[in-house]
């Protein structure tokens, strides 16, 4: 048979002291809000709650607070000895109550048991997942056997096939498949005398028979038996026959099974804990040494390591025990300093401590504390210290001026007196008294000193000129922004001056002697709440402490970068010196190198957690490549990094960080996951998970796809009622606490209802058109249906009318032409009224023709008036010429139509009215063209008659009723052409001017 490969990593915690000895960071009790210190056993559900079982109810944990759930909501007794997590998420509590239920979404929700007669007395680790619920091995009947029950839709049913007998006991969780049989292929008995392991060979059997076995675990696929007698754990596979066995020996003591983890088992003696890991092949049984003193080994109840919380240890009576892997940076150097505040350094590199108290300095070096053996009683308050000199430091005391340090003798003498001074203050009349109420100062030299007056504003003295001068004075500041300048810092880089304040800042240039406000456009809405501003010596960046953390403003690009990543800055100490940057606060410690303009190194983090070394830092030194806090826990110390350090990336300590989202569902949220909403609630419930939590979480959170400020939430809800159903937005969550800061991106999901889902929008959309498509062909039908009886009524009053003018043209044409072949009867000319009648009766047929039709062509009109005119020749003697121009360069003008008959009425009145009184030969004209693209055609009929005011005269009788009949023929026809057949029909009339005579009528068909 192939042997089965199996490897058990040995851990033995020693309680003894040493290098590598870890201690627990913070112990949870009811000091801390736990119902009670005695825990039965804990959980680490998928989300990362950390649950306990006590006597006093089930205690569920975040890092921040303690949840307890007990008899107030719900729970049948407080006293809950088991907790179980199924696959559904709900967390199932088990004690000695007749009643069986689970939390689940913050609530205990009782199950029903369909067996009234069975009485509920669970036995302890046994109850498991089910493909339909979870199952549960009830211990009572009457008969003494266990019974199998198992869960769905929070309804408890018995399997009356699935019975344990009582000499048999069930080891591990298994996994029942039914009603039918119990049992699993593989699953594993234990009985008072033997094991008995379906697969197991007849000699393997014989080997287990007849141990004194003390306990006996079934761990995933391997079985665990301690022997007392031979102090060793004996391992068997769950797949092979081969076992082996670990010694034990040395263990002190006896040894217990400490529940815990899935992935491996505790097994403590009295001083030592064993943890045995499941690996896959080779056996690696490596021996490790951690002590944990603090902790009582005795009363260890559970020892849960589930993520994140590593390992924690319950005990019976003392709580939980978290044991955080902490990072041992941080030195004691002095037990209390929380009298002494950091003022500066003198140019030896020493720095120095104000006591205001016992009014005493305390001289810090890189490898002494020694406390300068004078007390300065006549110093009020010491604020600030810089170098002057190889002897001298400058002092600033907050109401007496300046006064110098001599680093020999360690006396204090003020300035005013050593340089004379003194008349300087009257001949500029000011009053000193005011005058050297000083905030702060800088010394640009050792000859000119800026300081800040509270009464003067910014004034610079020259110590070598014994002169004075008012840069800028803070009342104005003071009643427009409600501020004044508090503080003073160097730029390099501009040669100037800073003075700033809670909302204002000033810039000065010594140089030019001229003053310039809000320099860069970062300067406005970002000075408000500003605390100090720092300038670095070497590359000029600009980092402004305000109350929301400490910012870069790179001056080039004016954009501003908030740093310490995952750590909250806002409640911070902050200390530049050289091109070194370091962040303090309960955090721990955050050291960058300044690299170029806008340019940092990656941080280097001493972390420290639940203010295990301190709470707060009131001031700090860099001394050497040694860091000294002032903290309310003493003088602390802890190294510089080195150069490599600031080189390797340092990750921002989120990963012990989970955020619990509460909407449709509760679930811990990965970095950009997206959660679905209800269109009706539309709201989500935060909650942070953190072992390490430091005070009390807050909230903000800003929309992308609105406009993208942050918003601070005032409690953990967040409710959006403006989102759109089925859209999708970025929510950007920020949670921070006194230490931390934890940032996530989420995506979220407004879940439409079924009416406002794509497929019905479309669906809508597309019966809305079907609807419109249908409703239009519905009035177009009926639309078409009026507009053809509309046509046929128009048609008809068109055909009525036309036929009426067309029977008033045609009586008058046909009149004059009968006239004028009857004159050449008389006349005698038979051959000319022969030949003059067979051209009429083609005419007339044309025009009985062009009466039936309302449209013909251009050269059936042209046609038509040339058998016209010529008839009108014979008529008048041949008194008159004609000629008919064509003007066609594109073509196709003969074959355009126009309305019939028109044309007639204006050539009879050029010739009637015209030619006919004119003494000498007359002239007709008749032009035909188009105008522009060839969609207009004009019609140009030109006479050199007599004109139409002499013709006037003339016939003031009977001529004029003619002229004025022939006139109204053509305008009524016009008329009715534009009208009933939608065209654009104009004429014209012209008089030719003197020494011209006759008309020009213009005729535009289009």
């Amino acid at each position: 048979m192939v042997r089965l490969f199996l490897s058990v990593f040995l851990f033995v915690v020693i309680a003894a002291s040493g290098s590598s000895a870890q201690s627990f960071v913070y112990n949870l009790d009811v000091a801390s809000g736990l119902p009670s210190n005695h825990i039965y056993g804990m959980l680490v559900d998928r989300n990362g709650y950390l649950w306990m079982a006590t006597p006093e109810g089930v205690a569920r944990y975040n890092g921040y607070e303690v949840r307890v759930f007990d008899i107030s909501d719900g729970f049948p007794i407080n006293d809950m000895w088991e907790l179980f997590e199924d696959f559904k998420g709900r967390i199932w509590v088990l004690g000695f109550a007749q009643s069986l239920g689970y939390i689940y979404q913050d609530q205990y929700r009782e199950v029903h048991i369909a067996d009234s007669t069975l009485r509920l007395l669970p036995e302890s680790h046994t109850i498991g997942n089910h493909r339909k619920g979870i199952f549960l091995y009830n211990k009572y009947r009457s008969d003494g056997h266990l019974t199998l029950l198992i869960e769905y839709n929070d309804t408890l049913y018995s399997s009356p096939n699935c019975i344990v007998w009582p000499q048999y006991h069930v080891l591990g969780k298994p996994d029942p498949v039914g009603s039918s049989g119990f049992y699993p292929a593989g699953e594993v008995w234990y009985g008072k005398s033997a094991w008995r392991r379906k697969g197991l060979s007849h000699s393997d059997a014989v080997l287990l028979r007849g141990n004194t076995s003390k306990w006996s675990w079934n761990f995933n696929d391997y079985l665990l038996d301690y022997r007392t007698a031979e102090k060793q754990v004996r391992i068997c596979g769950r797949d092979n026959s081969s076992c082996f066995e670990i010694p034990l020996s040395n263990a002190p003591g006896n040894v217990r099974l400490i529940p815990g983890s899935m992935i491996r088992v505790n097994l403590l003696a009295d001083t030592i804990l064993y943890q045995l890991k499941e690996p896959f092949r080779d056996i690696d049984r490596e021996l490790a040494q951690s002590a944990v003193p603090e902790i009582p080994f005795s009363s260890v109840s559970w020892i849960a390591d589930g993520d994140p919380w590593g390992d924690c240890w319950a005990t019976a009576g003392r709580g939980i025990f978290f044991t955080i892997g902490r990072q041992s940076f941080f030195e004691k150097v002095s037990d209390n300093m929380s009298e002494y505040s950091e003022v500066g350094s003198d140019l030896n590199g020493n720095r120095y401590w104000w006591n205001d108290w016992q009014k005493q300095l305390l001289m810090l070096s890189s490898d002494t504390v020694r406390m300068i053996n004078r007390t300065y009683r006549h110093m009020p308050h010491v604020k600030r210290i810089v170098p002057w000199t190889n002897r001298h430091s400058l002092l600033i005391v907050s109401m007496n001026g300046p006064f110098l340090l001599d680093h020999y003798t360690r006396d204090i003498n003020s300035l005013i007196k050593e340089k004379n001074l003194e008349g300087l203050w009257e001949r500029k009349n000011i009053s000193s008294e005011n005058l050297l109420r000083l905030d702060d100062f800088f010394l640009k030299d050792t000859n000119n000193l800026y300081f800040l007056s509270r009464v003067y504003g910014l004034v610079r003295l020259d110590i070598e000129k014994k002169d004075i001068s008012f840069v800028a004075h803070p009342s104005p500041i003071v009643s427009e922004r409600g501020t004044a300048y508090k503080g003073i810092v160097y730029d390099p880089v501009l040669e100037a001056v800073w003075a700033y304040g809670n909302s204002a800042a000033l810039m000065y240039k010594p140089e030019k002697e001229q003053k310039k406000a809000d320099t860069f456009k970062i300067w406005g809405p970002f000075l408000k709440g500003i605390e100090k501003i720092f300038i670095d010596d070497v590359h000029g960046n600009i980092f402004v402490k305000k109350s929301e953390g400490l910012f870069l403003v790179n001056r080039m690009t004016g954009i501003i970068t908030l740093l310490g990543g995952s750590v909250n800055t806002s409640r911070s100490t902050v200390l530049l010196q050289g091109d070194k940057l370091v962040i303090s606060g309960c955090f721990g410690v955050v050291f960058y190198k300044i690299t170029g303009v806008g340019k940092l190194s990656p941080p280097v983090v001493y972390t420290q957690i639940r203010n295990e070394y301190y709470s707060n830092v009131a001031d700090m030194q860099l001394i050497g490549r040694s860091l000294f806090l002032n903290t309310n826990k003493g003088l602390m110390k802890c190294p510089m990094p080195d150069d490599d350090a600031f080189r390797r990336y340092t990750p921002g300590d989120n990963g012990n960080v989970r955020l619990v989202v509460k909407g449709n569902t509760e679930s811990s949220v990965l970095y950009g996951d997206t959660i679905l909403l209800d269109s009706d609630t539309r709201s989500l419930q935060f909650d942070i998970i953190n072992p390490a939590g430091n005070g009390i979480p807050r909230y903000s959170y800003h929309l992308l796809e609105t406009d993208g400020h942050w918003y601070k939430i005032g409690s953990n809800e967040l409710v959006l009622p403006g989102l759109l159903p089925d859209h999708y937005y970025t929510l950007h969550v920020q949670v921070s606490d006194d230490a931390k800061r934890f940032t996530s991106i989420l995506h979220l999901y407004t879940v439409p209802l079924w009416w406002q889902t794509v497929w019905m929008k479309r669906l809508m959309i597309i019966a809305g058109i079907l609807a419109l498509l249908f409703l239009g062909w519905i009035t177009a039908w009926i639309t078409r249906r009026v507009m053809i009886q509309e046509n046929f009524k128009k048609n008809l009053r068109l055909e009525v009318e036309l036929k009426s003018i067309y029977a008033q043209i045609n009586p008058h044409f046909i009149y004059n032409t009968l006239n004028s072949i009857l004159l050449l009867i008389r006349i005698g000319n038979t051959d000319s009224a022969v030949y003059n009648v067979s051209k009429f009766s083609k005419l007339l047929r044309a025009y009985i023709k062009s009466s039936r039709n309302r449209y013909i062509t251009v050269g059936e009109e042209i046609e038509n008036l040339k058998n016209y005119i010529e008839l009108q020749q014979v008529r008048f003697g041949g008194r008159f010429l004609y000629n008919i121009v064509i003007e066609d360069k594109e073509g196709g003008l003969t074959e355009k139509r126009i309305p019939s008959l028109l044309l007639q009425p204006i050539v009879e009145n050029a010739i009637n009215h015209g030619l006919f009184h004119k003494e000498d030969t007359g002239f007709l004209g008749i032009t035909f063209r188009c105008a522009g693209e060839g969609s207009e055609i004009i019609c140009i009929i030109e006479d050199d008659g007599i004109g139409r005011e002499q013709s006037g005269k003339i016939n003031e009788s009977n001529t004029v009723k003619a002229e004025s009949y022939g006139s109204i023929l053509i305008e009524d026809l016009i008329s009715i052409l534009n009208r009933y057949e939608q065209a654009d029909i104009r004429i014209e009339y012209v008089d030719k001017q003197h020494p011209l005579t006759g008309t020009i009528v213009k005729l535009y068909i289009k």
